[in-house]
């Protein structure tokens, strides 16, 4: 999906309530690909390439922040238009997950 911050990649399977996976440093969406597929008869999961990292791609100009990826990950679940969401994250992607619930705590 093109996104203002740059282009972002995911991995999507299953039917339920919507779980977001995100992954930690220096890796990408690929680390949850065994969970998500034990999880898909129950749950919609999600599993974005954070911006910059694996299949997602970010304009130089940008410099790496939490807030880039939080204002990322807003835009991209708006996007895919899922409201009631339940993180599992580590690392980096525990941060951004973090903020994004203080942040949007809706």
């Amino acid at each position: 999906m093109r996104l203002t911050q740059g282009t972002l990649f995911w991995r999507e399977v299953g039917h339920g309530p919507t779980v977001v996976f995100l992954h930690g440093n220096w890796s990408d969406s690929s680390q949850w690909q065994g969970l998500m597929a034990e999880l898909a008869p129950e749950c919609h999961c999600l599993a974005p390439d954070l911006l910059g990292f694996g299949e997602s791609s970010r304009p130089r100009r940008l410099p790496y922040s939490i807030t880039l990826e939080v204002d990322c990950l807003r835009a991209w679940l708006t996007g895919v238009r899922s409201q009631s969401l339940i993180f599992v994250a580590e690392g980096l992607g525990a941060w951004v997950a973090t903020r994004y619930a203080l942040q949007y705590p809706e």
